[in-house]
């Protein structure tokens, strides 16, 4: 079985330059049994922290949408319907997945499914040694922990209600997990470290602090996302990272001069920082790859896996018609219909 991450699916996506052709791709897929969707899956609405730069600490956005949990039975009618046609899964997309009880069985499930490759998006505040346990038998892929900071002040200043010590304590047991299931298997076991840091005025100064801050945790990835305008009335509201531009650039590059000599895979955005652009080579991910399921909407407009089959709905909802018909348009069309930036597609 093949395991694309998401570094490796941002190659092949830049690889094939045209978006007809990719969504040409996509149809021929879909048509033959493929895998070729990316699943972002959010078991709850609900998250521990009230993160400065979220909206989560938008008091309008949480009273009209926090609360909404999966069932056990709606997940697994979910993992039947969606799991056996995606390439990954990323289980947090904006929420907190270990707030959904049962969460590690989300993995399994994947697993059992056959999904290539899965991860896991979350602030670590609430990891615990058995459902780290399972993760690691089950065969998570890549753990991914927000840390927006890399002091106690500012971590604790911008991620409110997380504990720097809590961060750390919970990384390091991660790393116990994993090396005594190596131990136990003679080799080294799963799941990656990915660090996601989003930059604003406050931390851009400490990127190139980053990988001193976590080493002890050996992350394979370090992702940088800057700062992003429009989530709402959030407790941060110093959005303009202009004037920190040459900052971020000159941490970026440092923080990449240390990577590669640790053989540690860098994300960051320095072709669009500002996100002033939608990304043009976002449209096929966004329009015929992505499938984003939360207890509020799952993937479309008014589907319910429990009721209608999967394939029965894409037929009816005239799916591989507008794969054909977004092939169909003209390159300046295509480029103009993704709404995503550079930061949000990685």
């Amino acid at each position: 079985m093949v395991k694309v991450d998401s570094a490796t699916l941002l190659a092949l996506n830049a690889l094939v330059r045209s978006n007809r052709l990719k969504f040409l791709g996509v149809l021929a897929a879909d048509l033959v049994g493929l895998r070729y969707s990316v699943v972002r899956l959010d078991p709850a609405v609900a998250c521990n922290l009230r993160c400065a730069m979220c909206y989560y600490s938008d008091p309008d956005w949480f009273a009209g949408n926090a609360g909404p949990r999966f069932t056990p039975d709606r997940i697994r009618a979910v993992a039947d319907a969606f799991f056996p046609e995606a390439l990954q899964l990323h289980i947090g997309c904006g929420s907190e997945p270990t707030m959904w009880k049962d969460y590690p069985s989300i993995v399994e499930m994947a697993k059992a499914r056959g999904v290539p490759f899965v991860s896991l998006v979350t602030n670590a505040q609430l990891l615990r040694r058995p459902e780290l346990e399972r993760l690691v038998a089950y065969g998570l892929d890549e753990i991914t922990v927000s840390v927006h900071g890399t002091d106690a002040a500012t971590y604790e200043r911008l991620m409110t209600g997380a504990r720097w010590q809590r961060l750390h304590d919970n990384l390091a047991l991660l790393e116990t997990v994993r090396r005594e299931a190596g131990a136990a298997k003679g080799d080294a076991v799963g799941p990656a470290l990915r660090l996601n840091f989003t930059a604003n005025n406050d931390n851009v100064g400490q990127i190139p602090e980053i990988l001193t801050a976590f080493a002890a945790y050996r992350p394979r990835t370090i992702q940088i996302r800057p700062i992003i305008t429009d989530l709402g009335n959030t407790a941060y509201t110093d959005t303009d990272l202009a004037r920190s531009l040459p900052a971020y650039e000159a941490g970026v590059a440092e923080l990449r001069r240390q990577c590669a000599e640790q053989g540690v895979r860098l994300l960051a955005n320095t072709a669009d920082p500002l996100a002033r652009g939608a990304n043009r080579r976002a449209v096929v991910y966004e329009h015929a790859v992505l499938r984003y399921i939360s207890p509020q909407r799952v993937w479309k407009e008014g589907y319910d896996p429990t009721t209608l089959p999967y394939p029965a709905f894409k037929r009816r909802t005239g799916f591989r018609r507008s794969l054909l018909g977004w092939a169909l348009r003209g390159t300046a069309e295509l480029e103009k219909s993704s709404h995503l930036s550079a930061s949000e597609v990685f």
